[in-house]
């Protein structure tokens, strides 16, 4: 009877940020919640990020400060009409739109990926390519074709077109529930199309973290404790649950 009390906690409360998960969505926190960073705000996003759908997201590398301390505290932390999560390395930004975002985060230009890099991520992302911008220099080819005629061979010729050093600008792809999302890795934005549509949430926040980052096996197997991966990470074997998200029982 004693040990069973803990399983009854957990699954009290798993219930109860659930329903309140259920009952209220990402723009009412953004609208409602002003700078915190509570265990409450915690609970609520680990019941979240299975129900909410989200527009736009931003992700972005720790600040030199904060790298130097070493690893930081995997929080959710709210403020003026964002929401964002201290990871691994980077920093996870959400809004509703890209002119919400915080200038520090907007307006930062990084450097771009080759092809083939962004090549081998998106099937192991589930991502369907329908449109990518290349460059190299002064030259530029934007191509957009039918789902998933991009993928492979396509992608290898059209870097090829404009010879070694060619960088990927932005893409377009269709997350594994089909909606389209732009990927802009100058700045590291994800924003959802057309812009007033949404996506789901996890979704969103997985593809945009591992197309932007390079994450290593153990900043994986720390993320996953927090964000569920579905299954779908850079390397082999990490993706599992998170503790707690089975479905409640009596």
């Amino acid at each position: 009877m004693e040990r069973d009390e803990p399983t009854r906690e957990i699954r009290y409360r798993l219930r109860f940020w659930s329903r309140i998960a259920s009952e209220i969505a990402l723009t009412d926190l953004l609208r409602h919640i002003r700078n915190t960073a509570t265990d409450n705000l915690q609970h609520l996003m680990h019941a979240a990020l299975n129900t909410w759908n989200a527009r736009v997201c931003a992700v972005v590398p720790t600040s030199p400060v904060v790298a130097r301390r070493g690893a930081v505290l995997l929080r959710w932390t709210t403020g003026e009409d964002v929401l964002s999560f201290d990871g691994p390395g980077f920093v996870l930004t959400l809004a509703q739109k890209v002119d919400r975002l915080p200038s520090s985060v907007a307006g930062a230009a990084h450097e771009l990926p080759a092809p083939d890099e962004v090549g081998k991520r998106l099937p192991l992302l589930g991502l369907s390519l329908k449109a990518v911008t290349l460059v190299n220099g002064g030259g530029k080819v934007a191509y957009r074709g039918q789902e998933g005629t991009l993928q492979g061979d396509r992608l290898r010729h059209l870097s090829e077109s404009l010879g070694p050093g060619t960088l990927v600008k932005d893409l377009e792809a269709l997350l594994p529930s089909g909606v389209p999302v732009r990927y802009n890795f100058s700045t590291r934005t994800a924003s959802v199309k057309p812009p007033r549509a949404s996506a789901p949430l996890l979704e969103l926040v997985n593809t945009s973290i591992r197309l932007f980052t390079d994450l290593s096996r153990a900043e994986e197997e720390r993320l996953v404790e927090v964000i569920p991966s579905g299954g779908r990470t850079l390397h082999a074997g990490i993706g599992r649950s998170m503790p707690g998200t089975e479905s409640p029982t009596d």
